[in-house]
């Protein structure tokens, strides 16, 4: 037993101190850097037409929401980049509230993968039209489209990192966020299931709701999701701890949340396939 692994509450992790806040600001220079990128193209890719139109982003509502979330990245990592070099330089960070810590946790993969989807979705699918007039001008701004969105993802994935840094420090109290979260949305919408499942039709069919409930079940799916992952992990990496005190207390209540993060992970598959038939059920409209 005295070979084994003691745990001191008040030691800091060796990788909290050294590289967390250099990848977090690297990770979000990397991120302003291609939302940039992803920005110039967007806003300059046009073509003017036979009949004198010029065709640019602003004739697709997806383009235009893509504009508006990239421009949300860009002020979002802007702000935020004070507060990593403080944190590099510090070692501590500048804000260190809970709340903060979860505005920075969700908001800032949201811009960008919401905008990355929406790109990449509007440009395959209009690619596969042929159009009737200036077809190929048609088909040169949207091919030169796909340039922004592979930026876009390089900047969803720089977000993703920099959120995930962002969130070891919520790993206490995280995956009870995840499951009250997920348990109020469920509640919310369950209604508006048994309206469909008796009546066979929606109880609020306009198309604004639908996106709402549409982009609801990803965000949800997405909580519940690294709710149940966090839950897992940090219950398998507790165990392996042997605790000065109460050794065997600390274990027993490590074994008994199993339970609930096998629960979470059934949640995890069922709000799974709501998100899939939310999506199917969107694009057949």
């Amino acid at each position: 037993m005295s070979n084994l692994p003691q745990y001191n509450f008040d030691e800091k992790p060796a990788f909290s101190s050294n590289k967390l806040p250099l990848i977090t600001l690297g990770a979000r220079l990397i991120t302003l850097a291609c939302l940039l990128v992803s920005w110039a193209v967007l806003q300059t890719n046009a073509v003017t037409l036979k009949d004198g139109d010029k065709l640019n982003y602003d004739h697709y509502r997806s383009y235009s929401y893509t504009l508006f979330a990239v421009i949300a990245g860009v002020v979002y990592s802007i702000l935020h980049i004070p507060f990593a070099i403080y944190f590099l330089i510090t070692m501590k960070r500048l804000i260190s509230h809970k709340l903060f810590r979860l505005i920075e946790f969700y908001y800032y993969t949201l811009p960008t993968a919401t905008g990355a989807a929406a790109m990449l979705g509007a440009t395959m699918d209009l690619l596969r039209i042929r159009y009737e007039n200036d077809n190929s001008k048609k088909h040169d701004f949207l091919n030169l489209m796909f340039i922004p969105a592979a930026f876009l993802l390089a900047g969803f994935v720089g977000s993703g990192i920099s959120s995930v840094l962002s969130s070891f420090s919520l790993h206490k109290d995280y995956t009870l966020f995840a499951v009250i979260a997920g348990a109020v949305y469920n509640l919310l919408h369950i209604p508006f299931a048994i309206y469909f499942l008796i009546r066979k039709k929606r109880l609020i069919n306009h198309k604004v709701f639908r996106q709402i409930e549409l982009y609801g079940d990803k965000i949800i799916f997405g909580i519940v999701a690294t709710g149940a992952g966090t839950a897992l992990g940090a219950t398998m990496d507790l165990q392996k701890i042997v605790y000065n005190d109460d050794n065997s207390k600390y274990h027993d209540f490590l074994n008994l949340m199993y339970i609930p993060s096998a629960f979470v992970w059934a949640g995890f598959a069922t709000s799974g396939i709501s998100s899939i038939l939310s999506s199917l059920s969107f694009h057949k409209e």
